[in-house]
């Protein structure tokens, strides 16, 4: 089972904000953790579409279609480890964070799930709009989307960075081709 990274508290809405480009095992560990540790009953996954730090398409070679897909595949990986589960999961594209941030603290308070130093932006607008959010920080995983983008553009091995269908996506949508093909073009 999936170890705890925090004393388990009730959470009742979670959001979790990323680029997932890829999405990778480092947001496998954290969904997991999420999930099956904290229990929230209502998660939000928001997928950032090219926000204005990273305009590249080199930085953002997935579509938000695919993106999705990907986050689809990788919770019904989780589900055939670990089994069902009792959260509500919603997942939403977005080109602006701070509205989803501003949105959701509406409704009450929500408990906004970062990895170490991301999305700094997002937190900032959040504590100094006063905000009902509380955080958790999860653990640096050591893995990045950018490190394994990297590998891809130079034909290096990345496969054991993804979740296995994740991977498996990524080779049918010709992902890594993708990404080879844009590098070139930047050089």
């Amino acid at each position: 089972m999936a170890h705890k990274v925090m004393p388990r508290e009730e959470i009742r809405r979670g959001m979790y904000m990323g680029r997932f480009q890829p999405l990778h095992q480092g947001h496998y560990l954290d969904f997991r953790d999420i999930i099956y540790n904290f229990q929230p009953k209502k998660l939000l996954i928001a997928i950032v579409v090219r926000p204005p730090s990273f305009p590249s398409e080199v930085e953002n070679p997935f579509t938000p279609q695919e993106v999705r897909n990907m986050i689809f595949l990788c919770l019904e990986e989780l589900v055939r480890r670990y089994g069902h589960h009792n959260t509500d999961v919603t997942i939403l594209s977005t080109n602006k964070p701070e509205e989803i941030v501003q949105q959701e603290s509406r409704v009450g308070t929500i408990w906004f799930i970062q990895r170490c130093g991301e999305f700094p932006y997002t937190s900032k607008i959040a504590i100094a709009r006063s905000y009902k959010m509380k955080f958790i920080v999860l653990p640096d995983r050591g893995i990045s989307a950018n490190m394994i983008r990297s590998l891809m553009a130079q034909n290096v091995q990345w496969e054991h960075l993804v979740p296995p269908s994740v991977t498996s996506y990524i080779k049918r949508i010709e992902g890594a081709d993708r990404i080879k093909t844009l590098s070139r073009k930047l050089k």
